[in-house]
């Protein structure tokens, strides 16, 4: 009998220092990115771990496509369009980072919550094992111990094997940094509203020349073959069918020669694969709004990708359309939000209150690489501590085929003592504007600032190496009513 007492006191004490360890590890252990400006159209404090614990909150067996890989495909395939294009029920089960290896591991985690019809593979070739926070990337929101602890016994340098296992010892030190947020997040709904999917916001011009392809192949190493071969055996073992669909990113040849070894190993094996840098021109991409970086597509690239990928999706494989089914109610409302969340980035922040002055045409000649000024007298326009927005649309050089922009172009605020950065406008690309293949829209905005010398002027300063012709520059006063609502 005291045997039996003994064991039981031993057994609750371990379940309630477990209960108490998971705890303590789930408030300490980061939860999200954090940048200086919002990145993200879906923005949260728990945005890294409700990606991961989204999934686990999902219906069991709900899922037809899910999607394995690193940050460029849950920045690239949106559930979203996939459902309201084709009533595809998918889900963004991807981490940071994660190698071919990681998603060997992912893979057996999804197959204990749901057995979808196809996994869609976006590889990242590097054989070698992962260190510093990549594997937490992957493990920390991890649920299956046993899966955790092999996993990273497999894909991770043995000097952080402990870390990774018991993430309290790397997160230990945050005890100082905790916030509201750390302890709401045991509360909160674990559902991600947009199905995995991060889409980027603010878009930055990339090279188009940048995302090359190749003829040249080579030869897949034996590393990466042997990662291939257990992820294509374990997917045959629950008869999955497998895609493995690269999104379009920057690579050097030597890169894209890996991809081409890549694609030529899966062939052999009659697995197909898709390199999007080979489709680039069919999905239609624009480097000016789809990317925000030469690896990660704005949420606007991602509705091509995701739309390009899901007729691809439909034509080779036999999915059910689920709209209408009330089972996949989750999916029409993460739909739904997408929607509200887009037409929010896609409005002004500003509203516009009145114009002020208008040009019908400007000519900027060709300065031969010197700097070149155009002035506009303000003195009867301006307010000290007030917004205002330049616009204008500019056509590329006569005989060009495609909009190229001048070495130099801004708007700016100048008088006497008055020449600060905080007044230059440099005229980018205007999302809210029409484009056309040779002629931009363009914007820039500032604030006046709290005091304005009485000979104010605006200038537009240039350098080009060709002639151009500004059309319809507009100054107008603008309001942010965010801005304004925030102050008071």
């Amino acid at each position: 009998m005291k045997k039996i007492q003994m064991a039981l006191r031993i057994t609750l004490f371990l379940t309630g220092a477990i209960f108490l360890y998971m705890i303590v590890n789930l408030i300490l252990v980061g939860k999200t990115y954090y940048y200086e400006v919002p990145a993200h159209m879906l923005e949260s404090p728990y945005l890294l771990a409700a990606k991961q614990d989204g999934f686990y909150a999902l219906e069991k067996n709900t899922l037809d496509v899910v999607f394995f890989g690193s940050s460029r495909i849950h920045t690239a395939v949106n559930p979203s369009v996939l459902w309201n294009e084709y009533g595809i029920a998918s889900y963004d089960f991807s981490a940071d980072e994660q190698s071919l290896a990681m998603t060997y591991w992912y893979l057996k985690e999804m197959y204990r919550y749901q057995r979808p019809q196809v996994v869609v593979i976006n590889p990242v070739i590097n054989p070698e094992t992962r260190s510093g926070t990549s594997p937490h990337f992957s493990f920390d929101f991890l649920r299956s111990p046993d899966l955790k602890i092999l996993g990273t016994l497999d894909t991770t340098v043995a000097n952080e094997w402990l870390e990774n296992i018991f993430p309290i010892l790397r997160y230990h030190s945050r005890w100082d940094e905790l916030t509201a947020e750390d302890f709401e997040y045991l509360y909160s709904d674990k559902n991600h509203p947009l199905m995995g999917f991060l889409g980027y916001s603010y878009p930055n011009r990339q090279d188009s020349t940048a995302f090359i392809t190749t003829n040249q192949v080579s030869e897949l190493d034996s590393v990466s073959k042997e990662q291939i071969d257990r992820i294509l055996e374990l997917c045959r073992r629950y008869n999955t069918q497998v895609l493995f669909a690269k999104a379009p990113w920057s690579s050097t040849e030597k890169e894209q020669a890996r991809y081409n070894g890549l694609d030529q190993y899966l062939s052999d094996q009659s697995i197909p694969s898709l390199n999007g840098n080979k489709y680039i021109n069919e999905i239609d991409l624009d480097f000016d709004f789809d990317y925000i970086d030469i690896v990660h597509m704005t949420y606007s690239g991602a509705e091509k990708y995701s739309r390009w990928l899901g007729k691809y999706l439909t034509g080779h494989y036999e999915l059910k359309n689920h709209k209408g089914d009330a089972r996949y109610d989750a999916w029409e409302q993460s739909y739904r939000l997408y929607e509200e969340k887009k037409a929010e980035l896609e409005s002004p922040p500003y509203v516009v209150e009145e114009t002020l002055m208008t040009v019908s045409t400007i000519t900027l000649e060709n300065t031969s690489g010197e700097v070149a000024v155009q002035w506009f007298d303000m003195t009867d326009f301006l307010e000290p501590d007030t917004d205002y927005r330049v616009s204008c649309n500019i056509s590329s050089p006569s005989g060009a085929d495609a909009y190229i922009p001048p070495d130099l172009l801004y708007v700016d605020f100048y008088g006497t003592d008055y020449d600060a950065v905080e007044q230059n406008m440099d005229l980018s690309q205007n999302r809210w504007m029409d484009q056309e293949d040779t002629k931009k829209g363009l914007e820039g905005t500032c604030n006046t600032g709290s005091t304005l010398p009485e000979d104010v002027r605006m200038r537009v300063v240039y350098i080009t190496n060709s002639e151009y012709s500004i059309e319809n520059l507009m100054l107008q006063k603008i309001v942010y009513p965010l801005k304004d609502e925030s102050s008071q």
